[in-house]
């Protein structure tokens, strides 16, 4: 008995902590989902390019619904910046990026990079802030795997259109353009990069 009254605080302790292991245990488990981690950045990339682009067209709303709604994508697109900031320092930075790797200067800019484009997206609506952003995801991948990612495409999926419809009214297209039922401007679909076993998968 007396072991379980000293065993569960400590328990309710880890399990308060729990929520801010957004993005790994760091136990060390040994078990990590790289391409997961990458997966997640660019769709939280995706999510800040198209509040941006949902924050440039409520601009000019003048009522209450149309200002509720542009706080709520600021709102999203502070979110989803900061959770790449989390990434990057609780997952890359603090486990998977080794002190003893050939090009660990490289590595390092390549996840500063995201950081600091992430914080440019919270400091603005501009939509080359998040295309900046998409860049600094490829150049992170790019530095940390030493290969060019791949597109648009995942093996074993079927190809996305380039440009889909926010509501999902219709099938998407290849160039941007307007929703022909909601008239809604599309935006980027999800890009993917592509799917390698390089490093540990054990999802």
């Amino acid at each position: 008995m007396r072991h379980s009254a000293c065993i569960a605080p400590l328990l309710v302790a880890l399990f308060a902590m729990s929520e801010f292991a957004v993005a790994h245990c760091q136990v060390p488990c040994g078990i990590y989902g790289d391409q997961r981690r990458f997966e997640e950045l660019l769709e939280d990339t995706d999510t800040i390019v198209k509040a941006i682009t949902q924050i440039g067209e409520l601009s000019d709303t003048h009522d209450a619904n149309g200002h509720n709604q542009l706080s709520r994508w600021v709102a999203t697109k502070e979110a989803h910046a900061t959770n790449m900031q989390n990434m990057i320092g609780q997952y890359f930075l603090a486990q998977r990026v080794k002190p003893d790797a050939e090009n660990y200067v490289e590595q390092l800019k390549a996840a500063h990079g995201v950081i600091l484009a992430a914080m440019k997206c919270k400091q603005a609506a501009d939509p080359a802030t998040g295309e900046a952003l998409r860049k600094a995801v490829h150049e992170l991948y790019r530095a940390y795997t030493g290969n060019d990612p791949k597109l648009g495409r995942v093996e074993g999926e079927e190809t996305v259109p380039a440009f889909i419809c926010p509501m999902l009214c219709t099938a998407g297209q290849g160039k941007p353009g307007k929703c022909a039922v909601c008239a809604m401007s599309l935006v980027k679909s999800s890009t993917r990069m592509p799917h390698t076993h390089a490093k540990h998968s054990h999802e």
